[in-house]
């Protein structure tokens, strides 16, 4: 049964696999134990044996060419493993009852690559798709098609970025050309059909964002990227780099960006990359940039200190990062928003989409927005001071996995000096620039 259902996939090799287990003695009843056999067709297996079934670490060598190497539960294919196919396609990943399930990279024997999630065998989630020719994709799969959010990058320059639906432009999305235009509006079974007013697009600005994976992928506020044509981020060195903008979340105001393109990233890109990797030094015995997210498992709590960072004003006051620290005012936002948290730190423009960090150095927020004195001087008659908002780590937390980027909880214990918070936050922290 196992070999005639992995003769239905077709997928990678790559895996030492080493053995623990005694030698099996009952050819009859294998268990808890390393042998080989050969099926009827031809196919060969060795590896682990549990209840007379193929259990554990094993190798899988089918008659058409095919090779798994890998983990095995009660006869199928569960766990880490690679899958070679006979026409040289690869795939690295896990698998579950004989299929692609959950994270994996994908090689096609084109030279074509996938990085993404898979389900039941099929692309599903957030994935990153390249290829020699120069396209490419990074965003939402559904059903192993191109299905939400993301953007696609063609041989030619050009560049879409907007909604997806069976693979098909649909929706809102933004079509960016070689030679500077752009079309704009919704788009239906791939093609526009109601074109906004470009001259509505945005003109230019800029705000602030963080590093939430060593893989290159930032949160910013999604009012930060609305209407942008390109949009760079620049360090407090003054290095530069493009991004991609992944997902964004209006509700929310969240936004998901990433720091290389679809196809092969230019050399400036390359080198922030790489000066982000030698900047990731450590502080004690915690790294700055955890692989696995840096968000705090549970909410602001009233009364706690905080620190914020950004790059308020932008270039207008200076290329450098500035922090400023305050306290938690309240656990809700404006008009009880569940989703915000009130702070008294100084917020300025420029700072939305910043990291706000606890004592310890945990992220437990992201700025928003702060409270419009004009018009709270209109409706109350006085201006309204250090009245400002974060978005929850929780809410973060909820948007990145829903973008396929799931993030576990961390949680520093260590109260952490203001300077380091500050080298923390500086290692931390890109401006966001937006252009037309």
């Amino acid at each position: 049964m196992l070999l005639l259902l992995i003769a239905k996939l077709g997928l990678i090799i790559g895996i030492k696999t080493t053995y623990a287990l005694s030698q099996c003695t009952n050819p009859n009843y294998r268990h808890n134990c390393i042998d080989s056999i050969k099926s009827s067709d031809g196919s060969k297996y060795i590896g682990d044996f549990k209840n007379n079934k193929l259990h554990g670490q094993g190798t899988l060598t089918l008659t058409n060419g095919a090779i798994y190497v890998g983990a095995f539960k009660n006869d199928t294919l569960s766990g880490q493993g690679t899958f070679t196919y006979p026409n040289g396609t690869m795939h690295v990943g896990e698998y579950r009852q004989n299929k692609p399930n959950g994270q994996g990279i994908l090689y096609y024997n084109n030279g074509d690559k996938f990085v993404g999630v898979f389900r039941k065998g099929e692309r599903h989630g957030y994935g990153e798709f390249t290829s020699p020719t120069g396209n490419g994709y990074v965003g939402q799969y559904k059903n192993n098609k191109r299905h939400g959010r993301g953007t696609y990058t063609y041989p030619n320059g050009d560049k879409y970025v907007g909604e997806y639906k069976h693979n098909k432009r649909h929706g809102e999305g933004r079509m960016i050309f070689a030679n500077g235009e752009i079309k704009e509006g919704d788009w239906d079974n791939g093609k526009l059909t109601r074109e906004k007013n470009t001259k509505t697009v945005k003109s230019g600005g800029m705000g602030s964002g963080f590093f939430v994976s060593q893989s290159g992928h930032l949160i910013t506020n999604e009012h930060v990227v609305k209407g942008c044509g390109n949009i760079t981020i620049r360090d407090s060195s003054g290095l530069k780099s493009s991004v991609s903008l992944i997902e964004t979340d209006r509700r929310t105001d969240l936004a998901l960006l990433r720091t290389h393109s679809p196809a092969s990233p230019p050399s400036k890109s390359q080198s922030f990359i790489n000066k982000l990797a030698q900047t990731l030094a450590p502080i004690g015995s915690q790294s700055l940039l955890s692989p696995h997210g840096l968000l705090r498992p549970y909410d602001a709590e009233v009364g706690e200190e905080v620190l914020v960072a950004g790059f308020p004003y932008g270039a207008l006051l200076s290329d450098t990062i500035k922090v400023t620290k305050g306290i938690v005012s309240a656990r809700t936002g404006l008009a009880d928003d569940n989703n915000n948290f009130q702070i008294d730190a100084a917020v300025q423009s420029g700072n939305s989409g910043g990291p706000i960090y606890d004592e310890n150095g945990n992220v437990i927020g992201v700025v928003v927005q702060r409270l419009n004195k004009i018009k709270m001087l209109k409706v109350i008659g006085s201006l309204p001071e250090n009245i400002n908002f974060g978005i929850k780590a929780s809410t973060i937390r909820q948007f990145l996995t829903s973008a396929g980027l799931p993030s576990k909880w961390k949680h520093h214990a260590q109260r952490r000096s203001t300077q380091d918070l500050a080298k923390i936050a500086k290692s931390q922290t890109v401006m966001v620039v937006c252009h037309p």
